[in-house]
């Protein structure tokens, strides 16, 4: 969580409403820590939290309630600690999904056309992507990760398919033809990993990724969208920009989405600009 600007964004949305909030990014390692944090979120000494990647999807079990936003998509990255019930000593907590509506107001910024979208990966950024996509009005969205070695048999694409998706099998040297032709009818290509963050454990998996896609194919006036916003300019954006394409990054979408949780805690919907501002400055010393 080292790279994460989120406490910066937060703090000053807290600062610009007037309230006596404070907002830390904790490192949870593995099931054990994510239930401690559910406790602390029970017992009242966090009011909130949002929750990132590997915990969207656990989040959701672990909820005592959860919102049609966070189980339309399967992910949660919000939690909210709901009024104490009479006769009960902790409170209960509500799971809900933000990324949604965050990546579909980017998304309807960036892309005036909305026939085809092909997204990368299978957590909860891609799974939120998908139901952007779709609300948007996309005919066609494809989805691929690495676990797709043969999408017809993985039960991981399930959840896809349910949500009108088309799982497409991973591009390797025996088997890159349909991922080939989704690449060269795509509007709108989503990179929904975390390839390419500050942070990933393997440096070079960014290229790797940015490597696997035939650029040549895509059309000069697709976009490229990387949900990553931690540097600002990964591998994916930078052969995108090398092919000639739009490029959008993940900045946006993160602010969007904590404008968004901010309401869903206090009611109150903080200023964007001041976000962005401080999105900004915090990402400039990162």
């Amino acid at each position: 969580m080292s790279h994460s600007i989120s406490p910066s964004i937060h703090r000053a949305a807290f600062a610009a409403l007037g309230l006596p909030h404070t907002y830390e990014a904790w490192d949870l390692a593995g099931d054990a820590a994510l239930e401690a944090a559910f406790q602390a979120l029970r017992r009242g000494d966090i009011e909130g939290a949002n929750v990132t990647a590997p915990h969207k999807q656990k989040s959701l079990e672990l909820s005592d309630s959860i919102a049609s936003s966070a189980k339309g998509v399967g992910a949660a990255n919000v939690l909210r600690r709901e009024p104490v019930e009479k006769n009960r000593s902790e409170a209960l907590i509500s799971a809900h999904n933000t990324d949604v509506d965050a990546l579909a107001q980017e998304i309807s910024i960036a892309s005036p056309v909305r026939f085809t979208a092909l997204v990368l990966g299978a957590g909860g950024a891609a799974l939120a992507a998908v139901v952007a996509l779709k609300r948007l009005g996309f005919s066609a969205v494809g989805v691929t990760t690495r676990s797709f070695v043969s999408p017809a048999a993985s039960s991981r694409t399930a959840r896809f398919r349910e949500l009108g998706a088309v799982p497409i099998a991973y591009p390797d040297a025996s088997s890159e033809r349909d991922f080939r032709a989704w690449i060269a009818r795509t509007d709108l290509l989503v990179q929904a990993t975390s390839a390419g963050t500050k942070s990933a454990a393997d440096p070079s998996s960014g290229e790797a990724l940015a490597a696997l896609i035939p650029w040549e194919l895509l059309r000069p006036s697709a976009i490229a969208f990387d949900l990553v916003y931690n540097p600002r300019m990964t591998p994916f954006l930078r052969r995108a920009e090398a092919r000639g394409l739009t490029t959008v990054g993940g900045l946006g979408m993160l602010v969007r989405q904590a404008a968004l949780s901010i309401k869903l805690w206090t009611g109150i919907t903080p200023p964007l600009n001041v976000l962005f501002a401080a999105a900004a400055a915090a990402e400039a010393l990162a």
